[in-house]
């Protein structure tokens, strides 16, 4: 029987803990989270950030915009305030792939670059998520070449969109 997992208020912390059904929650909306946490390393998530944001949630969950808007604000309602990135991080390297988790670092870092400012703040940011992840180094480089690789793609060319792949947990 697969493990239910419910959001639990501990003194002002939310933690994530097993949970019977009725408290239940989407696992794949915790990225959400971390795409957040990510944006706001340097204090402020900008509209070019949200968009962003709400952009990839939509494209990865294959939503509507406006379904992955109101996803996406619940899913910050929920879970990025008092965020305890270690037990995110391991529910979720439970459910990730070697390659979604590669994906999960693309996207992460599409949204650092969405603004047109990568600053040290938000890559600190982002190798405080690839902790939690247990992402490993090889990992963690490909998916730096990936995204790079995107970037220098001509206008107009087919970029390549991140996609979860078929079957995949999230």
């Amino acid at each position: 029987m697969p493990v239910n997992y419910g959001l639990v208020l501990k003194g002002d912390q939310l933690i994530l803990a097993e949970a019977p059904r009725e408290t239940f929650f989407d696992p794949r909306y915790l990225v959400a989270a971390l795409l957040h946490h990510v944006a706001q390393g340097d204090g402020v998530v900008c509209e070019l950030e949200t968009w962003a944001m709400i952009d990839l949630v939509a494209e990865n969950l294959k939503l509507d915009r406006a379904t992955a808007e109101q996803k996406f604000t619940q899913a910050l309602a929920l879970y990025s305030s008092n965020l305890d990135l270690d037990r995110v991080g391991e529910v979720l390297s439970g459910i990730l792939s070697d390659a979604e988790r590669e994906d999960v670092l693309v996207m992460l870092l599409q949204v650092i670059a969405a603004d047109g400012r990568q600053g040290s703040d938000e890559l600190a940011a982002l190798d405080d998520v690839a902790a939690c992840l247990s992402v490993t180094a090889e990992e963690r480089h490909l998916a730096f070449s990936r995204y790079f690789d995107e970037c220098q793609q001509p206008a107009g060319s087919d970029r390549r969109q991140i996609h979860f792949r078929q079957g995949s947990a999230l």
